[in-house]
């Protein structure tokens, strides 16, 4: 029970620094994900890939800024339940909380933690950013798969 806690906190120390930081300096990431949704990179990297899919570009500032608060958002609903299913489960180490609970905590936190990247890996197939931001693709594919092994351990 221990040690799933501590699995599960590292995660939520993890994604809670990124939101502290998405909440601190919103542009930081905040630019990234409408230079995604402009497909700036694609643009500028594969432009034979861009005048095919150009279609796809969002260009209003008013629909990054809702991403991107959704997003942190959804972060922080995943930190939320990670950190509070890892107290949880020292908790129920402890015998002061049930077991079955302080699991299904963690693994909704583990399942929220998966589905932002998820979320991006989705998002981002749509504006093509495996043309333009290979990395950002291949770290979201490891991501979704922590949360997932996450879920596994605990479920």
């Amino acid at each position: 029970m221990l040690g799933q806690a501590l699995l599960t906190a590292i995660p939520a120390a993890w994604i809670g620094i990124g939101v502290i930081e998405n909440i601190r300096f919103p542009p930081v990431n905040g630019d990234l994900v409408s230079m995604v949704m402009r497909m700036d990179r694609v643009r500028e990297e594969r432009p034979e890939i861009y005048e095919k899919v150009k279609g796809n570009r969002i260009d209003h500032p008013r629909v990054h800024s809702l991403a991107y608060a959704a997003i942190v958002a959804f972060e922080l609903l995943a930190t939320a339940l990670l950190g509070l299913g890892a107290l949880l489960l020292v908790l129920a180490a402890l015998g002061a909380a049930g077991p079955v609970f302080a699991r299904g905590v963690a693994a909704a936190g583990a399942l929220a933690f998966s589905l932002v990247w998820g979320g991006f890996l989705v998002g981002g197939q749509w504006f093509h950013y495996w043309a333009g931001w290979k990395d950002s693709q291949f770290t979201h594919f490891f991501l979704v798969l922590w949360g997932a092994v996450l879920f596994q351990i605990l479920t």
